[in-house]
């Protein structure tokens, strides 16, 4: 609901811009109910192949978040395909983003003008979010993830 509110309010400003909405849930038909937007678009669940093409083409990424993240992978994934990402401070979005040393684009759950602000702040921004880019695919490439596992289990075979 945080997202939507701050949408709503940046979309009259900056009319161009489109919210897409990935994914399904339990509380999808009650965010359906919360905005008129026309330019709110909920995908429900979709193929990889399109998570990638959407990625691909957008500029920001949000992850809003409420109360913690396990492993973000849709927040890994979109930094790699290169899309702004801005994020709630909870756990889990908090260690990637700290970790791409990107902290500064956390916003704390719920803090509508705060996440309005960074929305904002990333429609100008380019450089800021490069080294968001090159640590995803840096850290998460499947030939790096693959290695790290790899040596997991040598050492667990080991012991």
């Amino acid at each position: 609901d945080t997202l939507f509110k701050v949408f709503d309010n940046f979309n009259n400003e900056y009319k161009d811009y489109k919210l897409i909405i990935l994914g399904d849930g339990e509380e999808k038909e009650k965010l359906q109910h919360l905005t008129m937007n026309k330019n709110i678009e909920f995908c429900g669940n979709i193929s990889f192949e399109k998570v990638a093409r959407i990625f691909n083409e957008s500029e920001i990424f949000v992850l809003p978040t409420k109360t913690m993240e396990g492993h973000p992978k849709a927040l890994i994934e979109a930094m790699a395909s290169g899309c702004k990402c801005i994020a709630s401070n909870v756990p889990g979005n908090k260690d990637v983003l700290i970790d791409a040393k990107s902290s500064e684009w956390l916003f704390e759950p719920s803090d509508e003008n705060m996440l309005y602000k960074l929305i904002k702040k990333a429609i100008t921004e380019e450089v800021a979010f490069k080294k968001q880019q090159i640590f995803a695919q840096n850290e998460y490439s499947a030939d790096i993830l693959f290695d790290k596992e790899l040596s997991i289990l040598k050492k667990q075979l080991k012991d």
